[in-house]
């Protein structure tokens, strides 16, 4: 089974989903930012669910909009 969590949309902001897989492993598709904090959603999310980074095995950009990927470099970052 694979639990999927929608961050973000709306307000022109862009989306991110977080993909949970089975084994525990994590994969981020697309990454937008949180506009209050100017931190990834994606990664708000993995720290305020207590999910290790090193448990993130894939990043997917659907499309190549500022709101789908203004995260990604922070994710890399990690």
């Amino acid at each position: 089974m694979i639990e999927s969590i929608l961050l973000g949309g709306g307000n022109g902001f862009g989306e991110s989903i977080i993909l949970i897989l089975s084994n525990g492993d994590v994969g981020i598709i697309d990454s937008c930012i949180n506009p209050k904090t100017k931190k990834a959603l994606s990664l708000e999310y993995l720290v305020e669910s207590n999910i290790d980074y090193g448990k993130v095995k894939f990043l997917i950009l659907t499309h190549f909009h500022q709101d789908h990927y203004t995260g990604i470099s922070q994710i890399l970052d990690v």
